[in-house]
């Protein structure tokens, strides 16, 4: 029955959003998409008012019409730099099927012209890359599909100072991505890739997962397999949309990691309503997640369940506020008061007997200066006002802070970034094993409760396909100990042994330092080559004031396809 209620309410929705007058409906752009950082560089910019949302992932629709924002702005008043320029021209090109009605402007495709060289001319048939960016492209009034390969190749070399002999390390990743139109009303996406990783290490046998691959398996020592598939259908309008499959989303604001809702954790099944009206954006999740229990044979994992709302408003252009709650149960497939969109979950939750992990979130964007942001998020788990000030344990909650600078005119362009991210003892976690992760990995900050984070990164573009990057981070974590939980597991909840006092950083003290410097070329559309350093130093100190000290130097390599 509860099942039949579930599949009406999605029927229901899709019907009456087909039916009202919609534009042609786009699928998300992936959210490791390049296009999101360059809107976002040049939304600094106040003469553009473009308001960045802090939800993600973006329609292919809503992003080509900032692409064509910036780009009659710069007709206008010339403000891009002649890299910058290319990069938009390049983006156009890209985004070219949801720019109906718009001349695009002259560029010319590195793929068609390696067609027309004499050795390849005569015998490569038309239809590959026919539109100069998409290996199959096929388009017949309001029906479009587009097909890519995937492909990534990716191998890197670790030294440690306690080794005396160098890590290999080596992954191999293919697959396709097919995305479109089946109507004016209707698109979808389909994005598949099989992952075999083998090197130095020695993996254990049978089914386990590991840090952001979701389901993992090793039926040899030598090398483990993993798979990730992102799948779904929309459908709506240009103000409401509806969306059922397996993706991700990012709520918020942070880049180091967003605090309620981050793409750290592998994909997931959902149900997404979203509702975009001038200067609202508002959006509903209900998804399905992964409550990951080790087990070595094939078995059926046990499911836990999330909701979530999401209210973004822009009274000026230069101002964002975002409202977020999400909360995760189990022990129930099918809960009627968090499958209401408009509901307080935080009340529900209480209407319900308080039994389930709640999260709120608050957070902003603010342009105070030409080509610079601030912006900030503060997550609230539990909190006892109170107590405010103290190391009550109850107090679980986090903040972050940034600041952005980018700059479009110099040459070469460059961006800058800084984040200063903490989280209090105990926060993500909840009794009854309810903690607030998908398959073991954390659904929000990364770096887990009981520590804090300061990272800064710089980005220079000499030229539109190549990004040259640096960054550093210094990370401090509480880890808990063999005799004491001090809140800095986030599977394990707080219980009267831990105390009624949680000290912030409180444990096994872990220090850990790390600077990388990397270079992207994209020789053809979406054709990348990544290369890179990454130097690291890890300070541990326990309890007992012994410390231990280790460092690695780390360089990579990776030529991908569509990654």
């Amino acid at each position: 029955m509860k099942k039949n209620v579930v599949l009406k309410y999605v029927v229901f929705l899709i019907l009456v959003y087909c039916s009202s007058g919609a534009l042609a409906q786009s699928p998300f752009v992936p959210l490791n998409h390049r296009v999101y950082s360059f809107i976002e560089r040049l939304s600094l910019n106040k003469s553009l008012q473009i308001s960045m949302p802090g939800s993600l992932p973006l329609s292919r629709k809503m992003v080509a019409e900032y692409l064509i924002k910036i780009y009659h702005k710069n007709q206008e008043s010339n403000f891009l730099s002649a890299e910058e320029e290319d990069k938009i021209r390049y983006l156009l090109f890209q985004f070219q099927d949801e720019l109906a009605g718009f001349s695009l402007p002259n560029h010319s495709s590195r793929i068609d012209g390696i067609k027309n060289w004499r050795i390849f001319s005569g015998w490569v048939p038309k239809w590959i890359y026919g539109n100069g960016k998409n290996l199959f492209s096929w388009t017949d009034g309001d029906f479009q599909f587009f097909a890519d390969p995937i492909y990534r190749y990716r191998m890197s070399m670790t030294d440690y100072d306690a080794s005396d002999r160098g890590f290999e390390h080596f992954h191999f990743t293919n697959g396709f991505r097919a995305y479109g139109r089946l109507a004016k009303y209707v698109s979808f996406f389909f994005d598949f890739r099989d992952n075999k990783e083998w090197g130095s290490q020695k993996y254990p046998l049978g089914n386990y997962t590991l840090p952001r691959l979701g389901f993992v398996r090793a039926t040899s020592p030598d090398y483990i397999y993993h798979d990730e598939t992102e799948a779904y259908i929309r459908a709506g309008n240009r103000k409401l949309q509806v969306t059922f499959g397996k993706f991700k989303n990012i709520w918020g604001r942070g880049k180091s990691g967003a605090l309620i809702l981050s793409d750290y954790a592998t994909s997931y099944d959902q149900l997404k309503l979203e509702f975009r009206h001038r200067k609202i954006y508002f959006t509903a999740v209900y998804a399905a997640l992964i409550d990951y229990h080790y087990s070595p044979e094939d078995s059926l994992q046990a499911k836990k369940y999330l909701s979530g709302h999401r209210l973004e408003i822009n009274p000026v252009f230069w101002l964002s506020l975002g409202l977020s709650e999400i909360v995760i149960f189990k022990g129930r497939k099918f809960e009627p008061a968090y499958l209401n969109p408009v509901m307080f979950l935080r009340s529900a939750e209480h209407y319900l007997g308080s039994p389930d992990n709640m999260m709120m979130s608050a957070d902003f964007r603010l342009l105070p200066f030409n080509n610079v942001a601030i912006y900030g998020e503060l997550l609230l788990d539990d909190i006892t006002t109170t107590k405010l000030g103290t190391d009550w344990y109850g107090n679980k909650f986090g903040y972050l802070t940034g600041v952005f600078f980018a700059k479009e005119s110099s040459l070469p362009s460059f961006d800058f970034r800084a984040e200063y991210v903490r989280l209090r003892p105990f926060v993500y976690s909840h009794e009854n094993s309810l903690s607030y992760t998908h398959y073991a990995d954390a659904l929000g900050h990364w770096t887990g409760p009981n520590s804090d984070m300061f990272w800064a990164k710089a980005n220079f573009y000499p030229h539109f396909r190549i990004r040259v990057s640096a960054d550093f981070q210094f990370r401090r974590h509480g880890e808990n100990t063999a005799d004491k939980n001090v809140g800095g597991d986030i599977d394990q909840f707080w219980t009267e042994a831990a105390g009624f006092e949680a000290k912030f950083l409180a444990g096994h003290r872990v220090n850990q330092i790390n600077s990388s410097w990397g270079i992207e070329y994209e020789i053809l559309p979406q054709i990348y080559f990544n290369a890179g350093a990454i130097l690291s130093r890890t300070t541990e100190k326990s309890g007992s004031g012994l410390t231990r000290t280790s460092s690695s130097v780390s360089l990579w390599t990776s030529l991908g396809m569509n990654f």
